[in-house]
């Protein structure tokens, strides 16, 4: 038994001696020989069902997107950060319904959660050096012909401060074994102002590429959200998002880099400009809001139940 221990003690030096102090493109080598090695299920579909059944509380983070320093689109004297944040506190009230889900929402007008905003903060370089091994294994695999880089809809790249923040995000989401991550957005598109009459309106999801360690579950949670929407609105038309479901690599809030180890939706609820949320009052639009809330709660409530 003390060998069997002695052995083990000394696999975990190994294993954190390479993350550390091993060049990131040998620990690709070392660690990656197939992409199956490292892109395998980090959660399944089964095993968050399974939880689920035996009464373990799933940890859901809700993600309402942007902050106060970067609030997203806006339209007349709505930003986006607001609809995000009303939204994000109705989807959490909705979760909360249920006793099995224990539900953490990221942030409220007041900002981050005191702990996330304290983990930003001290925990920098970690995060960065966490992203930047993540990265370097990936584009050792992309180089080895072993993963396809693919990429559907481009998106604005999200400065130091978001990238920070949303890389914080997963690497605090993956210590606290967080199962499924929420992030709640209202779209737009360049030159929209310019349009005398707007082009686009819908909901569209995007989840992790499916060569992701947490894809498939993604996938499965995402195609339930998304039925329960289309039950009282309509999905997006825009060409670029007509499968509603959008396989992505690049968005860091679904685990760019393979970042992420729960399962991860972001959902574009519609185009802020619809008539339903910006210039709508502030009491038909929470009445949407709270539509939308209910809507995907339903929607994750029912892949639970499958």
């Amino acid at each position: 038994m003390k060998k069997y221990i002695a052995l083990v003690l000394v696999l975990l030096v190994i294993i954190i001696s390479i993350f550390f102090f091993f060049p990131t493109h040998l620990v690709a080598k070392i660690l990656n020989q197939t992409a199956s090695v490292f892109f395998i299920d980090s959660i399944t579909s089964k095993d968050l069902r399974e939880k689920y059944d035996n009464k373990k509380p799933i940890k859901i983070l809700v993600v309402p997107g942007h902050d106060q320093t970067s609030y997203g689109t806006i339209d007349g004297n709505v930003r986006e950060l607001d609809l995000n944040l009303e939204l994000g506190r109705y989807l959490a009230e909705r979760l909360k319904r249920n006793d099995k889900f224990e539900v953490i929402l990221a942030q409220t007008e007041d900002g981050f959660r005191p702990e996330l905003a304290e983990y930003f903060e001290q925990e920098k370089g970690l995060i960065w050096q966490f992203k930047e091994q993540k990265a370097a294994i990936m584009d050792a695999l992309i180089g080895e012909g072993k993963i396809n880089r693919k990429v559907v809809v481009d998106h604005i790249s999200a400065s130091n401060d978001t990238a920070l923040k949303l890389y914080g995000l997963n690497h605090w989401a993956n210590e606290n074994k967080i199962d499924l991550v929420i992030h709640i957005h209202f779209n737009d598109y360049p030159g929209r102002r310019q349009d005398s009459i707007p082009k686009y309106a819908g909901y569209a999801l995007y989840l992790p590429e499916q060569q992701y360690s947490n894809s498939k579950a993604s996938w499965d949670i995402g195609r339930d959200i998304a039925k329960s929407l289309a039950t009282e609105f309509a999905p997006s038309n825009h060409p670029q998002e007509s499968a509603v479901l959008i396989p992505d690599q690049e968005l860091i809030a679904i685990g760019s880099f393979n970042t992420l180890d729960g399962a991860s939706v972001l959902v574009e609820y519609g185009y802020i400009y619809e008539p339903t949320y910006a210039p709508a009052t502030p009491a038909v639009r929470s009445e949407n809001l709270k539509r939308l809330a209910a809507l995907t709660a339903y929607g994750v409530t029912n892949f639970f139940r499958d």
